[in-house]
């Protein structure tokens, strides 16, 4: 088939990942051009595609904390990317964007487009999804984010792990923390956790808050709370496989999880607290556990290090792999394309 794969706007989707959406679009990418697809990338400029995709850039926006400023700048780019996919051939347009502007331009016609919702409900692509028709599939990354979303008839498809790279590893005494350093993703909460356990924690992750870096992270930093800066992804399959444990500590109703899944994929057993989509990510005593309250994870932590390995990284490979998650889209892709031809058939009848 022929997908245009629509990306993000603010990041470049190059390693080290700022985040798990542009993680996500990348390898979606890889896994599809590695099952025959002919997948073009609209992503900002800087994207580094996976070999055998092609790319078509558009300027990044600058990130300016001004949100109709912000928006606006947003149009400007997903303008240029859909009069791209309307230039082309496309068999189906798989939308990543968070902005309304590709989901408004495909009611005017255009290839079939499939719409990911990555985040908690955006007031602003609410209304726009509320108009698709047939043509459009909508899909969330979990249950519990679909239940946020005031929207009939959206599918789940969970975010999957590429296997091939994140592989089993013997742990560690260590403790791991994951993800963009930012309040809502609570770094400060594994940093108390791990130092109530008289456990080192290392820190892995692109700053996404300088402020909260430098006033809440920075001043724990030492040797008992190791910052490693954001990490290509060939490197943390090792550093996961290292750690004893890892912690997800978000403050915010968690859309999926994707940290967990890659740790567990290693073996690596997950503390974690019960938010969002991270109890269909992290199976209660097999995979890891889980705490209600911050007060509550030294505990989890501790349950956590007793889990069997190998159980762990047997599951999360079987139940979290990126093939399970192409094969789903392949079949969402595949009934977008089979309206469309019914019809064109229809049409000229």
């Amino acid at each position: 088939m022929r997908i245009d794969l629509i990306g993000p706007s603010w990041f470049p989707l190059c390693q080290p990942f700022v985040g798990g959406l542009e993680a996500f679009v990348w390898h979606l990418a890889r896994g599809l051009v590695a099952r025959g697809h002919q997948v073009r990338l609209h992503a900002p400029a800087g994207t580094q595609p996976p070999a055998g995709c092609e790319v078509i850039e558009f300027a990044a926006p600058t990130m300016l904390g001004d949100v109709p400023e912000q928006a606006e700048l947003d149009a400007v780019s997903y303008r240029q990317v859909m009069a791209d996919v309307l230039a082309g051939d496309a068999d189906v347009v798989h939308n990543n964007a968070l902005h309304p502007l590709p989901v408004k331009q495909s009611l005017l016609g255009g290839p079939p487009m499939l719409t990911t919702l990555h985040t908690p409900p955006l007031r602003r692509i609410v209304g726009p999804l509320r108009n698709v028709g047939a043509r459009h599939h909508v899909v969330a990354v979990s249950r519990a984010l679909r239940s946020l979303w005031p929207l009939r008839g959206i599918e789940v498809v969970p975010n999957g792990v590429d296997t091939d790279l994140f592989t089993p590893g013997a742990g560690g005494e260590d403790l791991l923390w994951a993800g963009r350093i930012t309040p809502e993703k609570g770094t400060h909460l594994a940093i108390d956790t791990a130092r109530s356990l008289g456990r080192s924690i290392r820190l892995v992750g692109s700053i996404y808050d300088e402020e909260y870096f430098a006033e809440v992270i920075r001043p724990e930093l030492g040797p008992e709370v190791q910052y490693l800066g954001p990490v290509p992804q060939d490197e943390l399959p090792g550093i996961y496989g290292s750690a004893g444990a890892l912690l997800v500590t978000p403050c915010w109703d968690e859309p999926f999880g994707m940290v967990a899944a890659e740790a567990i994929a290693c073996g690596t057993p997950v503390a974690a607290l019960r938010r969002g989509g991270l109890p269909e990510v992290v199976t209660e005593q097999v995979t890891g556990c889980f705490a209600q309250e911050p007060g509550e994870l030294a505990a989890a932590v501790e349950a956590a290090l007793g889990l069997n390995r190998r159980q762990v990284a047997m599951v999360g490979r079987r139940d979290l792999s990126l093939d399970r998650m192409v094969t789903a889209y392949e079949r969402l892709y595949r009934s977008l394309s089979e309206a469309r031809a019914d019809i064109f058939e229809g049409a000229r009848v």
